[in-house]
């Protein structure tokens, strides 16, 4: 098969986006002359510009429409986003697996619509805007290793998945001072309030790290988690100042170790091949977990395991991970 203009969505989050690049470099590898652009909501584009090998962004803004009231204005805008998708593709792949995304394809008029099998599918009724279907596959596989799955309907076959080269050439603040060789990054946030760990943990851990004499510093993404990070912190661990996508990738790619819960930090760690500890609660470390043999994860396995849930009573699965399990996969990185 012989694609020359090729289409892919996958509209949000910024950690699926990042779970979808070793299929997007699959996909160059296989057609290096062929245009391939790329449908993603505004916040995700961050990312994607630094993506070498991309041909084209668009931006889909479905999540400010579905925040506007319904105007005029707002179904022009939806029809200046219809024209760039319009019949310009051969072929268009939805690894996002919703409604909207499915429906993206649809209205691109592109020859072949592939997705994924309705049983793999949060929206199963997704699936009749696309021309092939993956066949079945287990729900527990690692989102990266099903995205390359889907891949296999156009005769690309990738058994390990390789993440594509970015280009990081974004200026960090100049406040920001740091031993790259000595730099800890403890990612206090989460997506879900039961993806981050309990008060006072951050703390603990960062004044162990410190006694192995690294250079442990907190980062933030908004204010609820700046406010947090800033007690943990109390004036004597270092705390990040608001960072950009860009600048915290660029921090990252700098850095000796992260350490985070299932979010977007951890996900970056492992898209640059920096080493990881990922504190995991009530997502599977199996599929959302870092890929890289370097790095390692602290998880506890319960009979309410994997239930993927942002809100939780009890959060068990968050406080039998104690400071001491994960300082132990700290320094097993380290002496490496």
């Amino acid at each position: 098969m012989n694609f020359e203009k090729i289409l892919i969505v996958k509209l949000s989050s910024l950690g699926d986006i990042i779970h979808t690049l070793p299929a997007f470099k699959a996909i160059r590898d296989e057609y290096p002359e062929s245009k391939i652009c790329w449908v993603v909501e505004k916040n995700g584009a961050e990312i994607l510009r630094h993506l070498e090998g991309l041909n084209e962004i668009i931006i889909f803004d479905t999540l400010t429409w579905r925040k506007k009231p319904f105007s005029l204005k707002t179904v022009k805008e939806l029809r200046e986003s219809i024209k760039k998708i319009r019949g310009r593709f051969d072929l268009a792949i939805d690894f996002q697996g919703t409604l909207k995304s499915s429906f993206i394809t649809f209205i691109s008029a592109s020859k072949e619509r592939i997705g994924f099998g309705k049983e793999n599918l949060k929206e199963p009724i997704s699936s009749i805007f696309y021309t092939k279907r993956l066949v079945p596959i287990p729900e527990n596989t690692h989102v990266i290793y099903k995205n390359l799955k889907i891949l296999e309907i156009i005769g690309i076959k990738k058994d390990l998945p390789v993440f594509p080269k970015l280009i990081l050439n974004t200026d960090l603040p100049e406040d920001l001072k740091f031993n790259g060789d000595r730099l800890i990054i403890i990612n206090g946030g989460g997506g879900w309030e039961t993806k981050i760990w309990l008060k006072g943990r951050w703390r603990e851990l960062a004044l162990k790290i410190k006694e192995l004499d690294y250079e442990p510093l907190f980062l933030w993404g908004n204010k609820a988690e700046k406010e947090r990070m800033e007690e943990e912190s109390r004036g004597d661990i270092p705390l990040a100042p608001f960072l950009s996508i860009s600048q915290l990738m660029k921090l990252i790619s700098l850095s000796r170790l992260v350490i985070s819960g299932d979010t977007f930090p951890l996900h970056i760690a492992d898209l640059l091949g920096i080493p990881a500890v990922g504190i995991y609660g009530p997502s599977n470390p199996s599929r959302n977990g870092p890929i890289s043999k370097n790095s390692k994860v602290v998880f506890h396995k319960l009979p309410c395991s994997f239930c993927y849930k942002r809100k939780c009573k009890d959060l068990e699965c968050m406080k039998r991970i104690d400071v001491e399990s994960v300082l132990i996969k700290v320094k097993e990185i380290l002496e490496k």
